[in-house]
């Protein structure tokens, strides 16, 4: 059997082109806090963006997923008097956690070169 290296190298190429590369690992947004606190997350993540609403749990519930690249959040709480907590994974690591403590209406979350910033919403 005669084998073509460049031919081949051509062909892997073709096929991580045509089935994507995996390698990113996935950005989860999870949050957790007052039970029932209404929240609203406006994301962007790479060239994606959009808006989640929802509730809060005691627990941590994965709020959104993503593998668009940097990431960056306003959590904001319909509520200021309730408390939420927001946690970012990068696959299955926590890279990021900060509360929202009642009085502050959220925080904004970005992803900078070399780790994380927040800031609150007053």
């Amino acid at each position: 059997m005669n084998t073509n290296p460049p031919v081949l190298v051509a062909a892997a190429l073709s096929i991580l082109a045509l089935t994507g590369c995996q390698s990113t690992p996935m950005t989860t947004l999870r949050v957790s806090g007052t039970p029932g606190a209404a929240f609203t997350a406006h994301y962007r993540s790479g060239t994606l963006e959009g808006t989640v609403a929802t509730e809060a749990a005691e627990s941590p519930s994965i709020v959104l997923e993503t593998r668009g690249g940097r990431f960056e959040a306003e959590v904001s709480k319909k509520d200021p008097a309730t408390e939420l907590t927001v946690e970012i994974r990068k696959g299955s690591r926590t890279v990021f956690q900060a509360t929202s403590p009642m009085g502050v209406h959220g925080l904004r979350i970005a992803e900078k070169q070399g780790g994380w910033t927040t800031e609150p919403i007053p």
